[in-house]
C-alpha cells in the first residue's frame, strides 16, 4: 500500500509537473470578482445623423495609438448601422464625440435581411472596425450573411466590405453581434484569435436559445467568403439551454444576451445580458395580459429583470473542440446577478465591452433619452496549483484528506491552519470546497485516478 501510494504521489508529481502553466489550469472568474466601479454620462442631443439616447448596441472598446481610451456604439434604435466613437471620461463625467453618427455599413445593413437589422458587435483588430450584423425579426430565415468590415474612419464614404457569411455550425443569426478577442494562452488550443456570437433574438428558431460562441479571424473578414468559423457555444431550439417558457435563471424567451468577455489568465468566458427571473407569458404587458410593468408591449415577458452573468469553463469547450461533445451540450459553471447597475426590476442591457489590458468592463444599460455607460473591474484571481496539499506540508497525503473532510464537516474554517491552502484541493475549480473536491481526492488515493485534475 506504501508503495503504491508513493508510486501515486510521484505520478501525479509528474502530471502537475507536466500540467504547470497549462491555460485548463488557470482560476475561473467568480462573483466577487466582477465589482462596479461607477459610470458616466454620453452627450444628450444630435451628432451627425443619430444621437445617443435609445441607443447603445454593438459596444466596442479601442484604445487609440495615442492612448486614449474610446468606445464605438451604434445610436438610436431608429438610425441602425449609424455609429459613433466617443472617449472615455473620469467616473462621473461626460463623454467626448470624437466621432459623429455615420453609417458604418454604408448602406449595407438594409440589405442583410428583409426586416430591419441591428450593429449588434463591433471590434477592432489590425487597425480596421469588424462589424457584426443581425436582423432581429427574422420570420422568414432570410439572412445568409453576418460580418462585414470598415476602416476606423467612420466619414469615410464607400469603405465597407460586407456582409460575409461564416461557415459554422451556428446559424447567421448566432454569429452576428458580440465579439472579443481570445487570450494568447488559448488561441492554439480554440482554433483561432477571436469569439464572436448572439443569441435571444426574436425568432429563436433560427437564433440561439442561449449565449452563442464561434471562433473566428478577424482578419478573415473581407478576404475569404465564407470566413471559416468553429462554434463552441450554440443552442439551436431542439436543444435550448433550458426550457424557453419557464421559469428558470439560464434562459427563456424574455432573455437577452449583449456581450461577452474572455479575461487573460482565467479559463472564463463572460456573457452579459439580462435574465427574466419571474413567471413566464407571452401577450401584452403592463397587466393586460402579463404582470409586466416594465414593457406593456406585445411579446415575451417575465418580470421581474435583472442584469446578469453566465460564467463558461473554457476547458470544457475544448471537449466541442475536440468532437468530444456537441456546442448544444456546453452548460455555464454558474450565473449569477450583475449588481451595481440601476433598473431595479425593469433591467435592461443593450451592449458591453471588454478591454483585456485594464481588465475593464463597459456596459450601456437601456437609459432611454439620457443615457449612461456603466464600468466594473474584472480581476482574475491568483492562480492556485490544484496540488492535494491543501494543509501546506510540501506534499498531498492522507493528512490532506482528513484536513478536507474535517473542513467540510465545519471543524475548520478554510484559510486557517491546517487547512492552510484550502484551494489546492479546489479540483472542480469553482472556487469553493465541497464534496465533489472530497471525492476527487478519495478516488485518487485509492488508485482510481492516477492524477489529480
Amino acid at each position: 500500500m506504501r508503495t503504491s501510494l508513493i508510486i501515486g504521489l510521484v505520478g501525479a508529481a509528474l502530471a502537475l509537473a507536466a500540467a504547470q502553466g497549462e491555460p485548463q489550469d488557470l482560476p475561473r472568474v467568480q462573483p466577487a470578482d466582477i465589482v462596479y466601479l461607477g459610470s458616466f454620462a454620453l452627450p444628450e442631443g444630435d451628432f451627425g445623423g443619430s444621437r445617443f439616447g435609445y441607443g447603445g448596441k454593438g459596444l466596442c472598446f479601442y484604445r487609440e495609438p495615442s492612448g486614449t481610451c474610446t468606445l464605438f456604439l451604434q445610436g438610436h434604435d431608429w438610425y441602425p448601422g449609424f455609429v459613433a466613437q466617443v472617449t472615455v471620461p473620469a467616473l462621473g463625467g461626460t463623454a467626448t464625440v470624437l466621432q459623429e453618427f455615420r453609417d458604418v455599413t454604408d448602406g449595407a445593413l438594409a440589405t442583410l435581411a428583409t426586416s430591419g437589422s441591428n450593429v449588434y458587435g463591433m471590434m477592432v483588430y489590425d487597425g480596421r472596425l469588424i462589424v457584426g450584423a443581425s436582423c432581429y425579426y427574422d420570420g422568414d430565415a432570410s439572412q445568409v450573411n453576418s460580418h462585414g468590415v470598415s476602416s476606423l474612419n467612420l466619414a469615410d464614404p464607400d469603405d465597407f466590405q460586407g456582409f460575409f457569411p461564416v461557415a459554422a455550425e451556428a446559424n447567421p443569426r448566432s454569429l452576428g453581434g458580440y465579439m472579443t478577442v481570445i487570450p494568447a494562452e488559448w488561441r492554439a488550443l480554440l482554433g483561432g484569435p477571436a469569439l464572436t456570437g448572439k443569441g435571444c433574438l426574436s425568432i429563436i428558431s433560427n437564433n440561439s436559445a442561449g449565449p452563442c460562441a464561434t471562433v473566428f479571424d478577424p482578419d478573415d473578414v473581407g478576404a475569404a467568403s465564407p470566413i471559416p468559423g468553429f462554434t463552441l457555444i450554440f443552442y439551436p431550439l431542439a436543444h435550448p439551454l433550458a426550457p424557453e417558457t419557464t421559469t428558470n435563471e439560464l434562459f427563456n424567451l424574455a432573455t437577452h444576451m449583449a456581450g461577452i468577455a474572455f479575461p487573460p489568465g482565467s479559463r472564463s468566458v463572460l456573457f452579459f445580458g439580462r435574465q427574466g427571473t419571474g413567471t413566464y407569458c407571452y401577450g401584452v404587458g403592463g397587466g393586460v395580459d402579463c404582470n409586466d410593468p416594465c414593457d406593456d408591449s406585445h411579446g415575451t415577458h417575465a418580470w421581474p429583470y435583472r442584469h446578469q452573468v453566465w460564467a463558461y469553463d473554457a476547458a470544457e469547450l475544448l471537449q466541442v473542440r475536440s468532437g468530444a461533445k456537441a456546442c448544444w451540450e456546453m452548460r455555464p459553471y454558474a450565473v449569477w446577478a450583475l449588481e451595481g447597475m440601476t433598473g431595479g426590476d425593469c433591467a435592461d442591457m443593450e451592449g458591453a465591452a471588454y478591454d483585456p489590458a485594464t481588465g475593464r468592463l463597459y456596459v450601456t444599460e437601456s437609459y432611454a433619452e439620457e443615457p449612461r455607460v456603466h464600468v466594473y473591474q474584472i480581476t482574475v484571481p491568483s492562480a492556485v496549483a490544484r496540488d492535494g496539499d491543501i494543509n501546506g506540508d510540501g506534499g498531498c497525503d492522507v493528512a490532506d484528506a482528513v484536513v478536507l473532510a474535517v473542513t467540510l464537516a465545519g471543524g475548520l474554517a478554510p484559510g486557517t491552519p491546517p487547512c492552510a491552502r484550502p484551494l489546492a484541493c479546489d479540483f472542480t475549480g469553482d472556487g469553493s470546497l465541497d464534496a465533489e473536491d472530497l471525492l476527487i481526492l478519495g478516488a485518487y488515493f485509492a488508485g482510481s485516478r492516477t492524477a489529480l485534475p
